[in-house]
């Protein structure tokens, strides 16, 4: 039972937790904070895979690729061009892998991230800048990540997108 919409009927769905913190508390050093996940996919990808395992185990229904680090931009930023499209597919394989392992039907969503950094609702940008930059994220995990039946990748960015242009206004810096 691999559909969002059909897991949902069902009853309560279970997330994973959150998996940058407890890849920290595991020991994997956040030596450049701002690309933890991405680091960690290069550095650790056993242990990605491991906590993936885990968060299954304890119950899990869904888990989350681990990239929250990885939009081109930021990367590329960060002096890894061209590494945006390898290290989104290695963090769905990682998910796959692991939901293999321990045999859940479980769902994999992707992570789609602020494109500029968290917690900087003024960097969000404009729609028709930012859209494009989540659109090729999430091709790149397009093939790893189960959606609703019917979705396709507009279905995908748009409300992160929206979401984010909302809060934006509504968000206000604390001196």
């Amino acid at each position: 039972m691999r559909d969002l919409s059909t897991r949902l009927s069902g009853g309560p769905v279970l997330l994973d937790g959150g998996l940058g913190q407890e890849l920290i508390r595991r020991g994997m050093p956040s030596t450049e904070p701002s690309l933890w996940s991405a680091n960690a996919l290069t550095e650790a990808p056993d242990l990605v895979q491991e906590v993936h395992e885990e968060y299954l185990r304890a119950g899990a229904d869904v888990i989350t690729t681990n990239t929250y680090a990885t939009p081109p931009e930021r990367l590329s930023e960060a002096g890894l061009d061209g590494r945006a499209e390898a290290l989104n597919r290695e963090a769905g394989r990682l998910a796959e892998r692991a939901r293999a392992a321990v045999g859940r039907d479980a769902l994999i969503a992707g992570s789609l991230p602020p494109i500029r950094g968290s917690y900087r609702p003024d960097l969000v940008g404009e729609a028709g800048e930012i859209e494009p930059q989540y659109r090729e994220q999430a091709g790149y995990l397009a093939p790893r990540v189960d959606r609703p039946s019917g979705a396709g990748l507009v279905h995908d960015c748009r409300p992160v997108v929206a979401g984010g242009r909302r809060a934006a206004p509504s968000q206000r810096r604390v001196p």
